[in-house]
């Protein structure tokens, strides 16, 4: 019996991050979504730091996962 792949269900509260990390030896940004739990809600990799990508992660972030409450710009607090 084949199983369905469906979507995980993440929390409506997410924090979003951005990075510079090294992928097959060129360098990348590195957008994520990360919900309260610590799960990867999403990311995306893009050559270049602009509008454009981070517009394109938004749309792709928030067209699979509609459901949000809070959205924050950095790091988790320990």
């Amino acid at each position: 019996m084949l199983k369905k792949n469906r979507k995980k269900s993440v929390s409506t509260s997410w924090r979003l991050d951005e990075t510079y990390v090294k992928l097959k030896g060129k360098w990348v940004y590195l957008y994520r979504a990360i919900d309260s739990a610590d799960n990867t809600i999403d990311f995306l990799f893009r050559e270049h730091r602009n509008k454009e990508a981070a517009l394109e992660f938004f749309r792709k972030t928030l067209g699979a996962h509609k459901l949000i409450d809070k959205l924050v710009n950095g790091k988790k607090k320990k």
